[in-house]
């Protein structure tokens, strides 16, 4: 949101409820309390908690513009607050986009010290039921199987499909070769500490290993652990 905008939707917060009530100081001390004290009030949450919060009240107060029976948004009626939910519900992919107008127009109430209508009950009930609606569950996908791939193989059994088919398999082993290499390269460049010097060592050579470790400071804070058999 551009800072005139955030200017205005601030100015409209702080001239209502509470901070009408500048109009009965009279000390210059107590005055200039007052004047410090919505800033003071701003740095409660975070910046671009107040720039999100600020901008969803900024889309609640130009949906209500739309209607001329909506007398005033700050307070606003709990009625108004439902009927923009279920507005937003008609094109909302998510229920984030629910929840954040919710506390965009709690926020904006709260800071202004008026009745807030988003501590009606059945405000409430509308967000909670617009978010069991909007959160449906996710659908795992169940995993390939062998049966998937020989029925797969068999469909597509031409010449033409069993050459793309073979390439996409050889060009897959390419690329996990080549990132095993690569980890490999990265480890050794770090050190190595071998667990024999010798496969005469120990009683079965395909037991002698080399472990290579990557420390936490040597490839961009990640550990690499690479197992390098040794050769008679």
């Amino acid at each position: 949101m551009d800072i005139v905008s955030r200017y205005c939707i601030l100015q409209t917060i702080f001239s209502v409820g509470f901070w009408s009530q500048n109009e009965q100081i009279k000390h210059p001390e107590l005055r200039s309390l007052f004047n410090s004290l919505s800033s003071t009030i701003l740095d409660a949450p975070a910046k671009s908690t107040v720039e999100k919060y600020a901008g969803y009240f900024k889309r609640f107060v130009k949906w209500a513009e739309k209607y001329s029976e909506i007398k005033c948004v700050l307070p606003c009626q709990e009625l108004y607050v439902g009927l923009y939910l279920q507005n937003l519900m008609q094109s909302a992919n998510h229920y984030s986009v629910i929840e954040s107008a919710f506390y965009g127009i709690k926020w904006a109430h709260n800071l202004a010290g008026v009745a807030n209508p988003c501590d009606s009950e059945m405000v409430r009930l509308i967000v909670e039921a617009l978010r069991r609606k909007l959160n449906r569950p996710i659908e795992k996908k169940s995993p390939v199987t062998s049966d998937i791939m020989i029925k797969l193989f068999s469909k597509y059994n031409s010449n033409q499909y069993y050459s793309i088919f073979f390439s996409t398999i050889l060009l897959l082993f390419s690329v996990i070769r080549c990132t095993i290499l690569l980890l490999t390269t990265l480890a050794l460049g770090c050190g190595s500490r071998q667990s024999c010097y010798s496969c005469s060592d120990v009683d079965d050579p395909s037991a002698c290993q080399t472990k290579v470790t990557c420390g936490i400071n040597d490839v961009g804070k990640i550990d690499f652990n690479a197992i390098i058999p040794c050769t008679r």
